[in-house]
């Protein structure tokens, strides 16, 4: 950090203020501060768990009301932040992408806290606002079992019948080196 301070002074001849945002769990380890006989060095360090969380709802920023799930619930139960969260997302969506992007990226900060199941149950409880069958996580959930059911019907047609190939991957409605591939993992 004091190494960028005097890069940066030194190229644009302002004054840079440096911001550490911390967004893991508890108190960081790392100093803020450095100093030598010569030379003292200092930024700020903003823990983020330690910031009221209503505070960040407060924003009409999207981004930052993401934010209030990594700050201080002060007590207040993890379901109704996250409920507060992705309701204040949807009603300030700009556009139809931007809700669905904003509570994606809320789902991957919220594993940092563990919330993920909490997440899960808060979007079912208010699915006439957010389309499951749209969110990115639950198609790729969706192909992924597909493809594994076809291939479990696949290997039980390879073994229980003597179709062709050609007339497996037909019926399973895959390649016929869809099928070769399973044909050679069986033996």
């Amino acid at each position: 950090m004091a190494e960028y301070f005097v890069m940066l002074s030194r190229l644009y001849k302002l004054e840079v203020r440096q911001y550490v945002i911390y967004i893991g769990p508890g108190r960081p380890e790392m100093s803020a501060h450095w100093h030598c006989r010569q030379m003292q060095f200092h930024y700020d360090l903003i823990i983020l768990s330690e910031i009221d969380y209503q505070l960040l709802l407060s924003s009409s920023d999207p981004r930052a009301k993401i934010l209030a799930i990594l700050a201080d619930f002060k007590g207040d139960a993890p379901a109704a932040i996250i409920e507060q969260i992705i309701t204040q997302i949807i009603d300030s969506g700009e556009g139809q992408l931007d809700p669905a992007r904003h509570i994606n990226q809320l789902r991957i900060l919220s594993q940092l806290r563990n919330l993920e199941e909490q997440i899960s149950e808060v979007m079912e409880s208010i699915a006439t606002f957010f389309s499951i069958e749209r969110d990115p996580y639950y198609k790729r959930g969706e192909e992924k079992g597909l493809a594994k059911g076809k291939s479990v019907f696949v290997k039980y047609l390879l073994r229980t019948t003597d179709f062709s190939i050609t007339r497996i991957a037909s019926l399973a409605e895959v390649t016929e080196d869809f099928v070769l591939e399973i044909k050679r993992s069986l033996h």
